[in-house]
């Protein structure tokens, strides 16, 4: 996709509260990008009386740079990712959680893996989201009812140009990116 489309994440205002004071968000780059994901799964494993419930997810895709003359980016590839969840792990989320900006900290804005790699030889860049949650039920916590939960993101390949705007933002250009999402719900007899 060329352009954030969740409204529930809105993708360029969670960035902009987050970041914009110190970084000039251009989206709708000219580059083009051919998305190809490489593996997507969700795993529910359960738990025991002494282990907990594990939820996660995967995925990893790659990206192939635009092979047209000078289509190739001449600054620092990285990902902004913008996500939320909701369900019974989250309670105070009600509907969802608000809206959060997946970086690595409160220095730049940037997803903490993904980027330029080498794959079998060619040069391709990449992105990997992995998680998992530890859940367990504690002794005297009573029936909470059915596990659930659910998370959505949008995630953006942005060239980190190394150039400043007008204002002495640094400017980064935001290509093309997907949405994904999983849910794990579980199901009692």
């Amino acid at each position: 996709m060329d352009l954030p489309s969740d409204t529930a994440l809105r993708f360029r205002e969670t960035l902009g509260a987050a970041f914009g004071a110190h970084y000039a968000f251009r989206f709708g780059a000219r580059r083009r990008y051919t998305f190809s994901i490489q593996s997507y799964s969700v795993v529910a494993v359960q738990g025991t009386e002494m282990e907990p419930v594990r939820l996660g997810a995967d995925l990893y895709t790659v990206y192939d740079p635009d092979p047209r003359p000078g289509g190739g980016a001449h600054g620092a590839m990285r990902w902004l990712q913008v996500s939320r969840t909701a369900g019974s792990l989250d309670p105070a989320s009600g509907a969802g959680s608000t809206p959060r900006l997946d970086g690595t900290g409160p220095g730049n804005p940037f997803h903490p893996t993904g980027g330029s790699t080498s794959v079998n030889g060619r040069r391709v860049g990449n992105f990997s989201y992995h998680v998992e949650i530890p859940y367990m039920r504690l002794p005297g916590q009573g029936d909470q009812g059915p596990l659930s939960h659910h998370f959505t993101a949008e995630a953006f390949l942005a060239e980190d140009t190394g150039r400043k705007d007008a204002s002495g933002k640094d400017v980064v250009e935001v290509h093309g990116g997907l949405s994904f999402g999983w849910q794990v719900a579980e199901v009692r007899p």
